[in-house]
This record gives structure tokens, sequence and C-alpha cells, in this order.
């Protein structure tokens, strides 16, 4: 009975490890994206594509991360995240996602450009009436233009895609 406490305790002290090992990876990723150090978040992702990064975040580069609570969901951490605008009270709200690689963690941007392109376009598509099809075309096309870049690439191919 003892032991299955020491086993509970061991369970949950790593846990909390865990969390908090991804929750640094989360802080250093964007203290990077803050500094405009896109090649530097880049080597905290899976993906390490600084391109992709600095081109998703263009309209976001005067916001500030803070990030909140890292929940442990299967293999992941998932950290809610507010970016706030550094000129005005606009916030924006995402998760940064964080997945274990090669003994350590790494932020899953492009999941997360997924994640929240396809909630803005939920959002979205609650407020738009029937005869106001073209912004949903617009966000169809956007997200068409994202495939490519949101499946793997290998670095070779990146260059492809560039603008």
């Amino acid at each position: 009975m003892i032991r299955r406490w020491f086993l509970l305790i061991g369970l949950l002290l790593t846990s909390c490890s865990n969390t908090g090992d991804g929750l640094k990876t989360a802080e250093q990723f964007w203290e990077a994206v803050s500094q405009k150090d896109y090649q530097q978040a880049a080597a905290y992702t899976l993906e390490s594509d600084p391109l992709f990064i600095q081109s998703t975040l263009f309209f976001y580069r005067n916001y500030q991360s803070e990030l909140g609570k890292p929940q442990k969901l299967k293999d992941r951490i998932i950290i809610p995240t507010l970016l706030k605008n550094t000129d005005n009270d606009k916030t924006l709200k995402l998760f940064t996602i964080i997945t274990p690689f090669d003994g350590g963690y790494r932020v899953a941007y492009k999941t997360m450009v997924k994640a929240f392109v396809g909630d803005l376009k939920n959002k979205l598509d609650q407020h738009l009436d029937d005869g106001e099809n073209w912004l949903d075309q617009q966000l169809d096309d956007f997200s068409q233009w994202l495939e490519p870049w949101l499946e793997y690439q290998d670095p070779d191919e990146i260059e492809q895609f560039s603008i």
C-alpha cells in the first residue's frame, strides 16, 4: 500500500516536471518571437521554419505573449496563450501546443496555426449571414494557400513556397 502511494507521488511529480519543461520551451519560443528572432524561435519548433513563423505572425509583431496554466493532454502540453497588442488593447487568444521531441519538448507550431485558423473560421461563420460569402471565400483561399506550409516539409523543399 505504501509502495503505491510512493509510485503515485512519483508520477505526479514527473507530470508536473514535464509541464514545467514544456512551459519553459513555450516561454523561450515566445521570447524569441517578441525579439523578432525568428531563426531562434524556429529552433524551438518541430518544423524549424523561420519564414513560416515570421509570415504567420507578421500582423502580430507588436503583441506580447502571456502564457496561462499548462494542461497535459495525452503526450502534449496545451498552454492557453494571450497575445496582447502593445499599441492598443486588442488581445488574441490561442493555444501554444508543446509536444515531446528527442528527449525534450518542441512547439508544434503548424498544429497551432491550423487550430487557430480553424477556430477563427468557425467564429466568423457564426457571425456571417448567408449573403456574406465573400469573407468565407477569402478564408477558404487563405486556408488553401496555407495548406502546403502546414504539411511537413523537407528543408530543401521549403524554398519553393517562399514569397
